[in-house]
């Protein structure tokens, strides 16, 4: 028989989200997040060919994500590998990444 393990919440999704967040944006990466106009870059960036045409695979990361990816990279010194197979494990960090 299989074993089921069942979780508790304290807290709603969208609570659970806002105080990750909130976490996020007290630490020394949440702060440079903050002063960085990510948005203001990825504008300058043109958009993925799939956006454009839907042709070809879809991007795992919008263009801020892949913008956020390319400063957590270097503030944590990792590979580019390191960096997407230890993405997940990285707690708050993995929200200066945003998922499409």
């Amino acid at each position: 028989m299989q074993n089921y393990q069942k979780t508790l919440s304290l807290f709603d999704e969208a609570t659970q989200k806002s105080l990750l967040f909130s976490t996020f944006f007290q630490t020394d990466l949440g702060k440079l997040y903050q002063a960085l106009p990510i948005s203001e870059l990825a504008a300058q960036i043109p958009s993925p060919r799939y956006e454009q045409s839907c042709l070809g695979r879809k991007p795992w990361f919008t263009v801020e994500g892949g913008i956020g990816l390319m400063i957590l990279k270097n503030y944590l010194g990792l590979s580019d590998r390191m960096l997407i197979s230890g993405l997940i494990r990285i707690g708050p960090f993995s929200s200066f990444a945003v998922l499409t």
